[in-house]
């Protein structure tokens, strides 16, 4: 039974080499980006074109009529992490302006 266990677990460890070997010229890993401000759908377009996962933390309990924005992420902005890494964001709903501000 453990050499059957061995033999697929190779195998899907050679399965998955190829998904990275696709492409030579890139990197195994990717640079973090800053996502702090930014709203929540320019933050998951980054995290996609880095080619990075998304772990969305709401931090507000209730939508809102405006988009949320990141306010905190993990691991750290330029943190160097393998490509396909699930980047946490936390978002939340700006605070309102007052009016005349």
């Amino acid at each position: 039974m453990d050499w059957l266990l061995e033999a697929l677990g190779n195998g899907i460890s050679e399965w998955l080499g190829t998904l990275f070997r696709r492409d030579p010229g890139r990197s195994w890993q990717a640079a973090v980006p800053n996502l702090h401000g930014l709203p929540v759908g320019i933050a998951r377009r980054t995290l996609s074109d880095c080619d990075l996962c998304i772990n969305l933390v709401r931090l507000t309990e209730h939508p809102a009529t405006a988009e949320e924005v990141v306010v905190d992420q993990s691991p750290a902005a330029g943190e160097r992490v393998r490509r396909r890494s699930i980047v946490t964001i936390y978002v939340q709903h700006p605070p309102a302006t007052a009016p005349g501000a």
